[in-house]
């Protein structure tokens, strides 16, 4: 689960905490792991338990996104991409935040995430979708141009279309 915020984590957060904890519960019994990221420019980065009760503890990292170094996550990522080499789930989700991280001339790193996020082959499909799905945010809510926004949109929804019907719902509900 990939939460980003610009804002502290509050009590509301409690309340996503009690789903969270029932949901990394659930996914134990079926012997699966879940992690949660909370991606903020809030927040110092750290390490948080939210205890529910004295069985049900769920840990999470806050990462301040001031604390990636993109050029170095770049050139990790993107010789790996150009091999056909393995890349890191954590690696890939990153690479897709880079334009967030710079934080500037987003627009230019954009395109070649996009770019480079079609021709990734080495991670699992719910990793790729999560980055294709996190670059779609990027693009939607930062390409000003709004022919390249609907293109680039167009090229990941093609394989993201649950956040495309996300996006359509928010814009008809004047989000």
């Amino acid at each position: 689960i990939l939460e980003a915020q610009s804002t502290p984590v509050d009590t509301e957060f409690s309340k996503r905490g009690l789903t969270y904890v029932a949901v990394a519960n659930r996914v134990k019994e079926n012997e699966k792991d879940m992690t949660l990221l909370v991606l903020t420019t809030a927040e110092e980065s750290k390490t948080v338990q939210y205890k529910f009760n004295k069985d049900s503890v769920f840990t999470y990292r806050v990462i301040n996104l001031k604390d990636l170094d993109a050029e170095k996550i770049i050139n990790t990522v993107e010789p790996k991409i150009k091999k056909g080499l393995e890349i890191e789930s954590e690696e890939l989700v990153q690479y897709s935040l880079v334009p967030m991280i710079i934080g500037k001339d987003m627009e230019k790193y954009i395109s070649r995430i996009v770019h480079n996020l079609l021709q990734v082959d080495n991670v699992s499909q719910s990793v790729k979708n999560l980055s294709y799905g996190i670059e779609w945010l990027i693009v939607d809510k930062f390409v000003e141009d709004k022919e390249n926004r609907n293109i680039l949109c167009d090229v990941l929804g093609e394989r993201m279309s649950l956040i495309y019907e996300y996006g359509n719902r928010r814009e008809q509900q004047g989000k």
